[in-house]
């Protein structure tokens, strides 16, 4: 597998694991979604995760302590993605 290959095959793990972010409503979900993000964790898609928690929908302010608790439970293991969303 060439690079390209790979970094399209990331680019589909992220797209599906984006979508399980989208569609996240609750205290269980965010945990759901933590373990997800296991099976596609690089630095390119925290850079990708810290740019999607920061530009996330705004109308949607009820999910925010949701999208919160998903960035400092990865944010523990992983300071970059912190350092990001300041």
């Amino acid at each position: 597998m060439n690079k390209t290959e790979n970094k399209t095959a990331g680019d589909e793990e992220y797209r599906v694991f984006k979508e399980k972010l989208d569609a996240c409503k609750n205290k269980n979900e965010s945990d759901e979604v933590v373990k997800a993000f296991e099976s596609v964790n690089n630095k390119r898609t925290r850079k990708f995760l810290s740019k999607d928690l920061l530009e996330y929908r705004k109308e949607y302010q009820l999910v925010t302590p949701f999208l919160c608790r998903i960035a400092a439970t990865i944010g523990q293991s992983f300071k970059d993605l912190t350092e990001w969303l300041n």
